[in-house]
């Protein structure tokens, strides 16, 4: 749990980083232009939301090379056949490909910061409305302990996805200049996949943990 804890604050710090776009590098005058209409407890059942996290997810399972999208989202600028790097080691064919995704992500997060003002809140609060059922998920079969294990899983799953939620939010400034947004989320992605890939291994180490201990009984 504590090296879950540890993943969970990484990617934490990571959002915050994400939040201070504005930099010596990157000037951006950004227009506060959000004005939240709808409550976050309706953000849950909105399929804009569902959208983009199905998305996401898709995109997660699909890189390639985590270590080049790392290595490509932190440098100042890329070039043409950097772009084409970075979403072929996304899963992308090519950037054409990749920056239709990219459009579609972006419309949609602009959408609901506009109608929710996502940035207005915590990973923790935007979790407690998406995934509330996870604090109390309990495994179909399996005793007490699997159940614990699965339990933390998806808790972990649920607030790396919401700390990445936040990061993305975070990136709106900066995707007006295509090059310096495409990095920004690259970065979250990255954070994200590294996180998630903590939350499995924790996940496989409790249930290892489970089957010694019924062992040895």
């Amino acid at each position: 749990m504590k090296n879950i804890f540890k993943t969970l604050l990484s990617l934490s710090i990571v959002t915050g980083v994400l939040f201070s776009c504005e930099n010596e590098k990157v000037k951006i005058k950004e227009e506060n232009s959000f004005s939240q209409t709808l409550s976050l407890e309706e953000l849950q059942e909105d399929i804009r939301m569902e959208e983009y996290l199905s998305s996401n997810t898709e995109l997660l399972h699909g890189i390639t090379d985590i270590n080049r999208v790392q290595k490509l989202s932190s440098k100042e600028n890329l070039s043409t056949i950097e772009l084409e790097q970075l979403s072929i080691s996304l899963g992308f064919d090519s950037f054409k490909s990749y920056n239709i995704y990219y459009k579609n992500q972006t419309t949609l997060l602009k959408n609901l910061e506009k109608d929710y003002g996502l940035t207005n809140y915590t990973a923790t609060e935007i979790n407690n409305v998406l995934f509330y059922e996870n604090l109390n998920y309990a495994s179909r079969g399996g005793g007490a302990c699997e159940g614990s294990c699965w339990r933390s899983f998806k808790n972990c799953m649920g607030l790396t996805t919401t700390a990445a939620l936040t990061a993305h939010a975070g990136c709106i400034a900066l995707d007006p200049t295509i090059i310096a947004g495409i990095a920004c989320h690259g970065i979250a992605l990255a954070a994200q996949y590294f996180a998630q890939d903590e939350c499995s291994n924790q996940a496989s180490k409790c249930f290892r943990k489970c089957s010694d201990t019924r062992h040895d009984n």
